[in-house]
């Protein structure tokens, strides 16, 4: 895939008022602005989804199903948003609209009400023609995309599918729990996406590069010292 790509960041800005009498339930509410601009940002998709705790053996613990249904807003003309009656816990915050890069991130909820600006970054991109191949091997699919290449030179954290199945991850957002802290700029095949689109099975290998000063520059952040995690999908060739 020869492909190019523009960059998306996220600030989040919170505070927690404090939890009314025998309050038992979380309210998250903010708003949705554009990074340069601060103008408000309407018909985002605004998505929590519930991270179970890790035990202590590593195993997620076992939580209700209804829990793990995404709870799904939009923004008003305002760029308003709220999630009202939400049960406290720790959460994965995902906002998407069309012509902005996607933000995800992790929330941790306790009751009373939090509020939070999310910063959107407007994203264009240009695509190259598609070279189609007809092997699917990971290790060729992983060459093609200079996965192996990046590896050799030793600046980020690398695994391939057969190294992330001597994990047994339980999904995506568990297995990538530990690694998206604040700024963390996400790409899934070189584009700016969300991780709840894919699954584990879909994995080829994934590189995590912790400060923009060791990251490729395709996928660094320009304005802000941020992580970047670059996972690689199995594709039909």
């Amino acid at each position: 895939m020869n492909s190019r790509f523009f960059y998306f960041t996220f600030a989040v800005l919170s505070a927690t008022l404090p939890p009314a009498a025998g309050a038992q339930t979380a309210v998250l509410e903010g708003t949705v602005q554009e990074e340069s601009s601060s103008a408000p940002i309407d018909a985002a998709t605004l998505t929590l989804t519930f991270a179970p705790p890790i035990e202590q053996n590593g195993v997620l613990e076992q939580v209700p199903a209804d829990r793990l249904r995404p709870l799904v807003v939009s923004t008003t003309g305002r760029g308003g948003f709220v999630f009202p009656g939400v049960a406290a816990g720790t959460y994965v915050l995902t906002a998407r609209r069309v012509g902005y890069a996607p933000l995800e991130t992790m929330v941790n909820l306790t009751p009373g009400t939090h509020r939070t600006r999310l910063l959107l970054q407007p994203i264009s991109f240009e695509l190259a023609p598609v070279q189609i191949t007809a092997s699917s091997l990971l290790q060729q699919h992983l060459d093609e995309v200079g996965f192996l290449h990046r590896r050799k030179e030793g600046w980020g954290k690398f695994m391939d599918a057969t190294e992330i199945q001597r994990w047994h991850p339980f999904d995506v957002v568990s297995f990538f729990r530990p690694i998206i802290r604040g700024c963390t700029m996400i790409f899934i095949d070189g584009m700016p996406r969300a991780l709840s689109e894919i699954t584990v099975d879909d994995i080829a290998g994934y590189e995590y590069y912790s400060r923009r000063v060791r990251t490729p520059a395709e996928y660094a952040n320009p304005r802000a010292d941020c992580g970047s995690l670059v996972v690689w999908t199995w594709v039909d060739h």
